[in-house]
């Protein structure tokens, strides 16, 4: 019993002294240590975009191993606010014969020039710059015209051959 008494006590004064210890830091005057931390934040203003072609499809006939190009000009709009762009044109695949058997044409006998300007770049399937640095528009935006070359070879298959353009406008 002793020894219980004993242990009781020890028990009360460790437990007097704990709250002695806590009681003196909660009713300490001291400042308390203050930690903090930050983010910086950035908020962008992204330009937004319109383009818009004149027509979905073109239809070119051509003899083998001849020429042939657009009757009329393909017109590619772009209209920007907020920011300049990059205007990129790029075919998604090679011309493709949808007849059994399929026939393949290389995307490079698909060629396009500035209206009027007889320069023919071939199609390739990566992106071309057609307009770098564009200003950004306002109203009705940017028309850029372009003609189509179709050149089959005399060897290449008869068939209707297919793929598609796309025009892309990239802030800057």
């Amino acid at each position: 019993m002793k020894k219980m008494k004993r242990l009781a006590i020890e028990c009360c004064t460790l437990g007097s002294a704990v709250l002695l210890i806590l009681g003196g830091f909660i009713l300490s005057d001291d400042p308390a240590e203050a930690a903090s931390g930050g983010v910086g934040v950035t908020g962008t203003v992204k330009g937004q975009f319109s383009v818009t072609v004149s027509t979905t499809t073109a239809a070119l006939a051509a003899d083998p191993g001849l020429s042939t190009t657009t009757a009329t000009a393909i017109v590619v709009n772009v209209k920007s606010t907020n920011a300049n762009y990059n205007l990129t044109v790029s075919a998604s695949g090679d011309l493709v014969d949808t007849v059994t058997p399929t026939n393949t044409l290389p995307i490079g006998r698909l060629a396009w020039s500035v209206s009027g300007a007889n320069t023919w770049t071939p199609f390739t399937l990566t992106e071309a710059t057609l307009a770098s640095g564009a200003l950004k528009t306002t109203g009705s935006g940017t028309d850029y015209s372009y003609d189509y070359q179709f050149a089959p070879l005399a060897t290449d298959p008869v068939g209707d051959y297919t793929t598609n353009i796309t025009y892309t406008a990239v802030q800057i």
